[in-house]
Protein backbone atom coordinates (compact mmCIF):
# COMPACT_ATOMS: atom_id res chain seq x y z
CA UNK A 1 0.00 0.00 0.00
CA UNK A 2 1.38 3.17 -1.30
CA UNK A 3 1.48 6.21 1.53
CA UNK A 4 0.18 9.23 -0.31
CA UNK A 5 -1.57 10.78 2.58
CA UNK A 6 -0.93 12.85 5.62
CA UNK A 7 -0.08 10.39 8.87
CA UNK A 8 -1.42 11.70 11.95
CA UNK A 9 1.59 12.34 14.32
CA UNK A 10 -0.99 11.20 17.48
CA UNK A 11 -3.22 7.83 16.11
CA UNK A 12 -0.94 7.27 12.84
CA UNK A 13 -4.14 7.34 10.84
CA UNK A 14 -3.39 7.45 7.14
CA UNK A 15 -5.37 10.73 5.96
CA UNK A 16 -5.70 12.44 2.56
CA UNK A 17 -3.38 14.38 1.27
CA UNK A 18 -5.39 17.60 1.40
CA UNK A 19 -6.96 16.54 4.83
CA UNK A 20 -6.95 19.06 7.48
CA UNK A 21 -7.41 17.01 10.28
CA UNK A 22 -7.32 13.31 11.24
CA UNK A 23 -10.46 11.35 10.24
CA UNK A 24 -10.10 9.40 13.20
CA UNK A 25 -9.06 11.25 15.66
CA UNK A 26 -9.67 14.77 14.86
CA UNK A 27 -6.44 16.50 15.55
CA UNK A 28 -5.59 19.15 13.11
CA UNK A 29 -2.15 18.96 10.48
CA UNK A 30 -0.15 22.25 11.63
CA UNK A 31 3.08 22.13 9.93
CA UNK A 32 2.72 25.26 7.40
CA UNK A 33 4.11 27.70 10.45
CA UNK A 34 7.10 25.54 10.95
CA UNK A 35 7.83 24.82 7.48
CA UNK A 36 7.37 28.85 6.52
CA UNK A 37 9.70 29.38 9.50
CA UNK A 38 12.28 26.97 8.18
CA UNK A 39 12.23 28.56 4.83
CA UNK A 40 12.94 32.00 6.33
CA UNK A 41 15.91 30.79 8.50
CA UNK A 42 17.17 28.79 5.54
CA UNK A 43 16.85 32.33 3.56
CA UNK A 44 18.60 34.38 5.72
CA UNK A 45 21.68 31.91 5.54
CA UNK A 46 22.02 32.09 1.81
CA UNK A 47 25.47 33.95 1.34
CA UNK A 48 23.75 37.08 -0.71
CA UNK A 49 21.38 37.38 2.13
CA UNK A 50 24.65 38.08 4.71
CA UNK A 51 26.47 40.39 2.66
CA UNK A 52 23.28 42.60 2.07
CA UNK A 53 22.79 42.76 6.11
CA UNK A 54 26.70 43.41 6.35
CA UNK A 55 26.45 46.21 3.93
CA UNK A 56 23.27 47.53 6.51
CA UNK A 57 25.68 47.12 9.35
CA UNK A 58 28.21 49.14 7.62
CA UNK A 59 26.36 52.26 6.92
CA UNK A 60 26.19 52.66 10.98
CA UNK A 61 30.61 52.04 11.42
CA UNK A 62 33.10 54.38 10.49
CA UNK A 63 33.35 55.37 7.01
CA UNK A 64 35.65 58.04 7.32
CA UNK A 65 38.37 59.76 9.74
CA UNK A 66 39.45 62.96 10.06
CA UNK A 67 41.42 63.67 12.74
CA UNK A 68 39.85 62.15 16.16
CA UNK A 69 36.06 62.48 14.12
CA UNK A 70 34.79 59.23 12.65
CA UNK A 71 32.13 59.76 9.80
CA UNK A 72 30.16 56.53 9.10
CA UNK A 73 27.69 57.08 5.53
CA UNK A 74 24.61 57.97 7.09
CA UNK A 75 26.29 61.07 8.46
CA UNK A 76 27.69 61.80 4.68
CA UNK A 77 24.10 61.41 3.96
CA UNK A 78 23.32 64.89 5.77
CA UNK A 79 20.88 62.51 8.20
CA UNK A 80 23.08 63.49 11.37
CA UNK A 81 25.41 67.18 11.48
CA UNK A 82 28.76 66.34 12.94
CA UNK A 83 32.32 65.94 10.78
CA UNK A 84 30.74 65.19 7.99
CA UNK A 85 31.13 68.87 6.71
CA UNK A 86 34.72 68.95 7.85
CA UNK A 87 35.95 65.39 5.57
CA UNK A 88 34.59 65.82 2.16
CA UNK A 89 34.50 69.06 -0.43
CA UNK A 90 30.79 69.74 -0.42
CA UNK A 91 30.82 71.53 -3.70
CA UNK A 92 30.37 69.53 -6.76
CA UNK A 93 28.05 66.97 -8.40
CA UNK A 94 29.67 64.03 -7.75
CA UNK A 95 29.40 63.91 -4.10
CA UNK A 96 26.04 64.16 -4.89
CA UNK A 97 25.86 61.10 -6.98
CA UNK A 98 27.93 59.64 -4.26
CA UNK A 99 25.18 60.41 -1.46
CA UNK A 100 22.79 58.78 -4.16
CA UNK A 101 24.40 55.87 -4.23
CA UNK A 102 25.30 55.71 0.06
CA UNK A 103 21.02 56.08 0.27
CA UNK A 104 20.45 53.26 -2.15
CA UNK A 105 22.61 50.94 -0.46
CA UNK A 106 20.05 50.65 2.29
CA UNK A 107 17.46 50.56 0.04
CA UNK A 108 18.63 47.54 -2.14
CA UNK A 109 20.35 45.90 0.87
CA UNK A 110 16.93 45.83 2.76
CA UNK A 111 15.24 44.50 -1.19
CA UNK A 112 17.25 41.68 -1.09
CA UNK A 113 16.85 39.85 2.43
CA UNK A 114 12.73 41.02 1.48
CA UNK A 115 13.13 39.15 -2.03
CA UNK A 116 14.77 36.43 -0.07
CA UNK A 117 12.14 36.16 2.13
CA UNK A 118 9.52 35.35 0.41
CA UNK A 119 11.35 32.95 -1.57
CA UNK A 120 12.16 35.25 -4.86
CA UNK A 121 14.76 35.98 -6.72
CA UNK A 122 16.45 39.36 -7.00
CA UNK A 123 19.30 38.90 -9.00
CA UNK A 124 19.89 42.15 -10.70
CA UNK A 125 19.08 44.15 -7.47
CA UNK A 126 21.75 41.91 -5.77
CA UNK A 127 24.42 42.82 -8.45
CA UNK A 128 23.10 46.13 -8.43
CA UNK A 129 23.35 47.02 -4.81
CA UNK A 130 27.00 45.27 -4.55
CA UNK A 131 28.82 47.77 -6.79
CA UNK A 132 27.33 50.96 -4.89
CA UNK A 133 29.98 50.71 -2.37
CA UNK A 134 32.89 50.28 -5.30
CA UNK A 135 30.93 53.23 -7.10
CA UNK A 136 30.95 55.65 -3.86
CA UNK A 137 34.99 54.58 -3.15
CA UNK A 138 35.24 55.25 -7.09
CA UNK A 139 33.98 58.81 -6.74
CA UNK A 140 35.49 59.64 -4.10
CA UNK A 141 39.09 58.90 -5.06
CA UNK A 142 38.10 60.54 -8.78
CA UNK A 143 36.98 63.75 -6.42
CA UNK A 144 40.84 63.52 -5.01
CA UNK A 145 39.25 63.38 -1.57
CA UNK A 146 42.20 61.45 0.09
CA UNK A 147 39.74 58.46 0.99
CA UNK A 148 42.52 55.78 1.09
CA UNK A 149 44.17 57.19 3.45
CA UNK A 150 40.46 58.16 5.76
CA UNK A 151 38.89 54.88 5.13
CA UNK A 152 37.41 53.63 8.23
CA UNK A 153 36.16 49.83 8.74
CA UNK A 154 33.00 50.43 7.30
CA UNK A 155 34.00 51.62 4.34
CA UNK A 156 36.21 48.67 3.69
CA UNK A 157 33.78 46.22 5.31
CA UNK A 158 31.04 48.37 2.49
CA UNK A 159 32.85 47.02 0.08
CA UNK A 160 33.89 43.82 0.57
CA UNK A 161 30.60 42.77 1.30
CA UNK A 162 29.36 44.62 -1.66
CA UNK A 163 31.63 42.48 -3.63
CA UNK A 164 30.30 39.68 -2.21
CA UNK A 165 26.54 40.40 -2.88
CA UNK A 166 27.94 40.88 -6.67
CA UNK A 167 29.08 37.47 -6.62
CA UNK A 168 26.63 35.24 -4.59
CA UNK A 169 23.62 37.21 -6.05
CA UNK A 170 23.11 34.26 -8.67
CA UNK A 171 19.84 31.46 -8.93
Amino acid sequence: MANDGKVCGHCREVNPPDARECRRCGRYFIQSTRNGDADAAEALKRPAVICAMLLLVSLFLPWLTVLFFSVSAVQLLGLFRGAAGVSLRQGGAWIGVARLFIALIPAGSLAVILFALRGSSAILIGKLTGLLPLAVFLVFFVQGTGVVSMMGAGFVIAILAGIGLFVFSRD
